[in-house]
């Protein structure tokens, strides 16, 4: 049976003159609203779908299109100083009217939804 889920990873970097923000969207282990964990490979392939799909951003799970373009995308790597090892990390760059959300403080991070199979060990 398939679920929706929601994970919520804030931002970690901003680069104001680019109008860039840059987080974790998903991080392997890491436990979620609904008390479930996520894999590196899973994250690997979730990140790998994204793109292939358009790589098309959000804002609050409702408005799509016309809120930045994904400027990177990537599976952090073991050494990483900034990111988790096998996290999946997005830069995002804003337009105009996001980009004031988030020095308003109204956007905060970045939320990945979809749906997914439970896996009962």
């Amino acid at each position: 049976m398939e679920e929706e889920f929601e994970s919520v990873v804030p931002i970690a970097k901003v680069n104001e003159s680019k109008r860039v923000v840059m987080g974790e969207v998903l991080v392997p282990g890491i436990r979620d609203a609904h008390g479930d964990t996520v894999s590196a490979e899973t994250i690997e392939k979730a990140a790998h779908a994204f793109l292939e799909r358009g790589g098309l951003v959000g804002e609050m799970h409702r408005k799509f299109g016309g809120v930045g373009s994904v400027v990177e995308s990537f599976i952090a790597r073991e050494g990483d100083p900034d990111f988790t090892q096998g996290a999946w990390v997005l830069a995002v760059k804003c337009n105009e009217e996001t980009w004031q959300k988030v020095l308003d403080g109204k956007l905060t991070g970045f939320s990945i939804g979809g749906y997914a199979r439970r896996k009962e060990n």
